[in-house]
């Protein structure tokens, strides 16, 4: 899982760092390990009552118009044909964002399990 914050009052070009941020920090860490993420505004969202608060205001689906139901059935019976060997793929996103020495030592650590969490924080005068 992985829970992200970024202060409300933050500027766009401060948004913007941590979502390029993060961007990079999927890309390294393997965006198929995380199951589910989180985007918080407030710090309270990030604690453990903060998430099961929002498991519960998300639990069921938005309802949908009929219109809406429509598309879906539509969108559900139609053929995907857009991978062919011609097909490009983007692979990297985002902008280069240095991460830390012990950073990437925690991140390989947390692949060898040796972790269940770990915190990053961004230094947003370093931009890193």
């Amino acid at each position: 899982m992985l829970i992200s914050w970024v202060p409300e009052a933050a500027t766009v070009r401060q948004k913007m760092l941590y979502a390029s941020t993060k961007a990079t920090l999927k890309l390294e860490f393997g965006s198929g390990h995380i199951k589910e993420e989180l985007n918080c505004t407030a710090k309270d969202e990030t604690t453990l009552q903060g998430y099961q608060r929002h498991k519960v205001e998300f639990s069921s689906p938005a309802p949908l118009t009929s219109r809406e139901e429509e598309l879906a059935e539509i969108r559900k019976s139609e053929v995907k044909t857009d991978f062919g060997i011609d097909t490009k793929q983007q692979t990297l996103g985002g902008i280069n964002c240095p991460i830390s020495e012990s950073a990437a030592v925690a991140l390989n650590d947390m692949r060898r399990r040796a972790y269940n969490y770990l915190q990053f924080r961004i230094d947003l005068e370093e931009e890193k």
